[in-house]
């Protein structure tokens, strides 16, 4: 039996991650063993429960999820086309770009929004912990998730929602701070501790802003640092799906879009490109 049907149903915590729906827990091979074999179709039977779920409602069904680490089943539901609503109700305008992040370390895992018990700041932790314990802080400036991006041969840091960025050390990959020495004002990783051996002596004097992002201090010996906005010319007048080679312009028009037309916007990461592709339900 299926159970009984109602006028509403509301399904809720649909989530990634281990203790999501489906539940992504890595489970010990010794267990897996024991077990009888999996289906070859991934999360098979999470997959049918799911399925009758959100066909026991007699009127509508409603399914509750952040975005920013949203189930894989609610993404398939949106970026396969099924005929579903997105925009009863109002949302943030992160909660209309349906993409997630993935650790940079496990590669599988999707990058949670945590906070910090001390001082209460936004930082971001992979799914998949305590096998894996990679984190990452939010932006300094809203706490929305920091996207690396590589451009003018340099990498960077940028934020999802507003124009803070941060650069990168190119040796270690960590982030760069702003310094004080002897000399002047410039850019220092954050890994640098002394003398000590594991310490990285990675610096630099400046950094070229990446395109359609705020300017930041300009680091040099001979002038003052500075602070100005620079507008982006990324969104042109005509709202469509488009293609972009670079992932912070994909973002930011995907940011724009969903605010002008008030819709759901996906980023899809394809072969070389990214595309923005709005919703229309």
């Amino acid at each position: 039996s299926k159970g009984k049907e109602a006028d509403y149903v509301v399904v809720i915590e649909l989530q990634s991650g281990k203790h999501g729906f489906p539940s992504e827990k890595t489970t010990n091979p010794l267990l897996d063993a024991l077990l009888p074999t999996p289906e070859d179709f991934e999360f098979a039977e999470e997959r049918r429960l799911f399925y009758v779920a959100i066909t026991r409602a007699k009127k509508r069904s409603y399914l509750v999820a952040d975005m920013t680490t949203s189930s894989i089943f609610v993404n398939e539901l949106i970026k396969d086309n099924y005929d579903i609503e997105l925009n009863e109700f109002d949302i943030t305008e992160d909660q209309k770009i349906t993409q997630n992040f993935y650790c940079i370390k496990c590669q599988t895992g999707i990058m949670q929004p945590k906070i910090n018990r001390k001082d209460k700041t936004t930082f971001y932790g992979c799914s998949h912990y305590s096998l894996c314990k990679h984190t990452e802080n939010g932006c300094s400036e809203c706490g929305s998730r920091m996207m690396r991006i590589n451009e003018n041969t340099s990498n960077y840091k940028a934020c999802s929602n507003c124009t803070n960025w941060l650069p990168l050390c190119a040796t270690c990959g960590g982030d760069m701070i702003y310094r004080k020495g002897s000399y002047g004002l410039f850019w220092g990783c954050r890994n640098y501790s002394g003398n000590d051996e594991l310490s990285c002596q990675y610096t630099i004097n400046s950094i070229k802003t990446p395109k359609g992002y705020k300017d930041i201090l300009e680091i040099s010996t001979n002038t003052k640092p500075k602070s100005s906005i620079k507008e982006s010319n990324v969104i042109q007048e005509v709202w469509d799906d488009k293609k972009f080679t670079v992932r912070t312009d994909a973002y930011e028009y995907a940011k724009k879009l969903a605010m002008t037309k008030k819709s759901t916007v996906n980023v899809i990461e394809k072969d070389g490109y990214w595309l923005v592709e709005l919703k229309n339900r």
